[in-house]
């Protein structure tokens, strides 16, 4: 499985890069030379057709990893840096990662886990949450998300029919129940379940509470560091 996924996300890196040096193409202050050694790099490393035949045991690769890289470094080398910078930064703007949280009642867990990603990754990354029955944001939880300098006053408890529909790279549910109860996203590429204990089940006095809220926030983020911003594995099962 862990092959797997690394496979895909090689085959997702390796296709953003193709779309940015396209872009760097047809940028109009690219250096004509530029342009012609990028199109060739792009068209050899996409064209079934080889120097050296792949099904040669380790030499029939040894052209794509030096002929591509060596012609993108010249080509590189005679494009402004500025031009470079603007088609890597409209390059990331279209290709930001869209992720999705689901919980029961999108009161807590889910609400912190939308907080801490979208801070983390800079709003690299676009993040939605919902739940499977729409209450309100736990004031225990806007509390705790302060501490740690993350303002989430402004989110609201959404349904999690406002989302079926839309498209999602990743789709993670952070209790138990909102997975058994999660439905098929038609448009995800992928699904995680996050086990994180409920907070707002601990009962007694202000501190625990905020206790258990703080756990779960610790959790949360410990989980979105590991996995979401270092594209690893995820899911419990």
């Amino acid at each position: 499985m862990k092959l797997l996924e690394h496979s895909r996300n090689l085959v997702r890196r390796f296709s953003k890069e193709v779309e940015f040096y396209k872009r760097v193409i047809r940028h109009p202050r690219t250096p004509r030379v530029s342009k012609v050694l990028l199109g060739v790099a792009i068209a050899y490393a996409v064209s079934p057709i080889d120097l050296i035949p792949d099904f040669i045991p380790v030499v029939g690769h040894l052209d794509d990893l030096f002929i591509v890289p060596l012609l993108i470094w010249i080509a590189v080398r005679s494009i402004p840096k500025s031009v470079i910078t603007e088609c890597r930064q409209i390059n990331m703007a279209e290709t930001k990662k869209r992720v999705f949280f689901l919980c029961t009642h999108n009161s807590a867990r889910s609400q912190m886990a939308e907080g801490l990603l979208r801070v983390l990754s800079n709003s690299s990354v676009d993040v939605f949450s919902a739940g499977t029955v729409v209450t309100s944001v736990r004031p225990e939880a806007i509390t705790v998300m302060q501490e740690v300098g993350i303002n989430i006053r402004g989110q609201e408890s959404k349904p999690l029919e406002r989302y079926r529909d839309e498209p999602f790279d990743l789709v993670i549910t952070v209790c138990d129940s909102a997975s058994e109860a999660c439905p098929i996203f038609p448009n995800t590429q992928e699904r995680w379940h996050w086990s994180i204990d409920d907070p707002s089940q601990v009962e007694g006095a202000e501190a625990k509470r905020l206790n258990a809220f703080r756990r779960a926030r610790d959790e949360l983020r410990r989980r979105i560091e590991a996995t979401i911003l270092e594209k690893g594995e995820a899911a419990d099962a």
